[in-house]
């Protein structure tokens, strides 16, 4: 895995696990819903509302139907002149009563503008509480409780992982953004200095390289997923000025991996009679809790190596030997091989690509 497919990776669990709590957000407000929900109240309550309504709509239609009828009829006077006075006050009375049915046919109207929405968005609601009700008697809780526990289960189970490798990757872009930013500067020099070709663009070239290599090796150990490490001891144990050096740095290098890994060392057959070795009891008690194991030689110790990574990704080894003889094997090939600096000047052993530094001293 390259680190743009880390990243994708852990984008698609994030969008994963984003999903699964929209589902169990979405199942919790189903449940809520079903426990304050009461179908039958819901449905008597709108009824009600349709009923109150409707009613007044039938007593608004009764008396539009009276006043349109008074406001058809505006009498005249039918009576002899000598009547005139009788009929001038009929004519009076009767004007005031078509006056006042007019005010009230269009208080009437006014009024039935109003309900007839007020009407139908009752039975709107009605015929909502109905569907509830439906839904409620259809609904499952027990079911839906299941499946709720079932995606907090699984997103309780993706997010530790997710956090984990989101976390390493913030570490990596931290460590690597330097880099990138010096990178960002030479390509701008090289292309401000277009085709033309001296010390300074050469100097630029090797700085490019210098930087991209860097930048390659804090990518690469992003998508490092070591959990446990092969040390090719015999290869370890010599420094380049005292050949005793290394057996003492193993030990603290093997104590502070065993703090997050497993780890194997083996040596070949020429570590008996060096380092103070005679026996291999005597390699186990100087290096308690990791059961080094000798082999026959040197091709069988390297064989043995390879054979103990090869099938399993996860598994390192940790050795300067560029193993000519093993670059078909699936370790070497998939870069599985780091080197390991042993500084005798400052009682150091490094191991780069796990961020390991750790001190040793020369006593047994």
């Amino acid at each position: 895995m390259n680190y743009a497919q880390l990243v994708t990776d852990v984008q698609a669990q994030t969008a994963a696990i984003e999903e699964k709590h929209v589902q169990a957000d979405d199942l919790r407000r189903q449940l809520a819903w079903y426990d304050e929900f009461d179908p039958a109240a819901a449905v008597i309550a709108a009824q009600d509302a349709v009923t109150v309504a409707a009613r007044e709509l039938v007593m608004l239609n009764v008396d539009r139907v009276a006043a349109e009828a008074v406001t058809r009829r505006v009498p005249k006077p039918r009576f002899a002149p000598n009547f005139v006075t009788v009929a001038t006050l009929f004519v009076y009375d009767t004007g005031r009563l078509w006056q006042k049915a007019r005010s009230e046919l269009k208080a009437i109207k006014a009024r039935q503008a109003e309900l007839e929405p007020l009407h139908a968005q009752a039975l709107d609601v009605l015929t909502q509480a109905r569907a509830e009700a439906d839904d409620h008697a259809a609904f499952d809780p027990a079911a839906a409780a299941a499946r709720l526990a079932e995606l907090d289960d699984e997103i309780a189970a993706m997010t530790p992982e997710r956090d984990r490798l989101a976390g390493r990757i913030a570490a990596n872009d931290e460590e690597a953004a330097p880099y990138e930013e010096d990178l960002r500067r030479v390509r701008e020099d090289l292309a401000d200095m277009g085709r033309r070709r001296n010390a300074r663009y050469d100097k630029l070239r090797s700085d490019e390289d210098r930087i991209e290599k860097r930048i390659r090796q804090i990518r690469r150990k992003a998508v490092m997923d070591v959990r446990k490490v092969v040390i090719d001891g015999s290869n370890l144990v010599y420094g380049r000025g005292n050949g005793k050096v290394g057996l003492f740095a193993l030990r603290p290098l093997c104590a502070k991996l065993l703090e997050s890994m497993s780890v194997q060392v083996v040596f070949d057959h020429t570590i008996i009679g060096s380092q103070g070795v005679r026996t291999e009891a005597d390699i186990e008690a100087r290096m308690p809790g990791i059961q080094p194991h000798i082999a026959e030689s040197e091709t069988e110790a390297d064989d043995l190596i390879f054979r103990l990574a090869d099938g399993d990704p996860t598994v390192y080894i940790l050795s300067n030997d560029r193993y000519p003889d093993y670059k078909a094997r699936p370790a070497h090939k998939d870069d599985r091989v780091l080197k390991v600096e042993i500084v005798e000047a400052s009682q150091v052993i490094i191991v780069p690509m796990l961020d390991i530094n750790v001190p040793y001293t020369r006593t047994r």
